[in-house]
């Protein structure tokens, strides 16, 4: 009986984890330093969704990773879903440029 609520419990509270990071957009950056960036940022492989402040994480991993034009995280069940892009140095605006 109590192996039975263990195991219960185990697989509601485990739903809640993140058990694998998907990234899209990492062309010139090294996969495992987003997934680092990340990890450091709380929303790595085994950190629990609920504690996660996803808009404070995106504004976080943006301001102390210069490189990282945006960088979004989408929840898919145990599955972080990462879309980024990454700042081209050609593509920088001078403070004289008008934008558009």
């Amino acid at each position: 009986v109590w192996g039975g609520a263990f195991l219960l419990a185990w697989c509601l509270y485990s739903q809640n984890l993140i058990w694998r990071l998907e990234i899209d957009g990492c062309e010139t950056m090294d996969r495992r330093t987003v997934e680092e960036i990340l990890t450091e940022a709380g929303c790595g492989v085994g950190d629990f969704v609920p504690n996660i402040d996803f808009d404070a994480l995106h504004a976080k991993v943006k301001a102390e990773n210069p490189d990282i034009a945006w960088l979004s995280v989408y929840m898919h069940g145990t599955t972080a879903e990462v879309q980024m892009r990454e700042l081209c140095p050609g593509c920088m605006l001078n403070a004289s440029t008008p934008s558009i």
